[in-house]
């Protein structure tokens, strides 16, 4: 992997939190417009907020997916953030050691390319 000037950028990015995020402080730009351009330059995103952003939404279609592989909705948080592109290096942040050991074996979910596709559906 080759690094450019930046080692990485760091920003709110989330399954829950994709798009500009217009707070009483201004504009957090951490959607998938930040991810392309980091794409694009080989530099990798370190999401901050990636459950906290996500987990307070109940996303019905990360309920269903974390029925199917019997996870938790973060585990699959996670797990999409992984599968979601290989510039992504997740950090969630975690206040219990169970939780800890609950977040690394998100890395073991194997979603599919079907999976990815319901957890994203098109925009209108």
């Amino acid at each position: 992997m080759n690094m450019g000037k930046i080692a990485s950028v760091e920003n709110m990015y989330g399954h829950g939190q994709r798009t500009t995020l217009k707070m009483v402080y201004g504009e957090n730009r951490g959607g998938e417009e930040v991810l392309d351009i980091c794409e694009e330059h080989e530099i990798p995103l370190v999401p901050y907020f990636s459950l906290f952003t996500s987990m307070p939404k109940k996303d019905d279609r990360i309920s269903a997916i974390a029925k199917k592989y019997h996870v938790s909705e973060a585990q699959v948080n996670i797990a999409w953030l992984l599968h979601r592109s290989p510039w992504i290096l997740p950090i969630p942040g975690t206040s219990q050691l169970k939780h800890f050991e609950e977040n690394l074996k998100a890395g073991e979910i194997e979603l599919t390319e079907e999976d990815m596709q319901f957890l994203n559906p098109p925009t209108p």
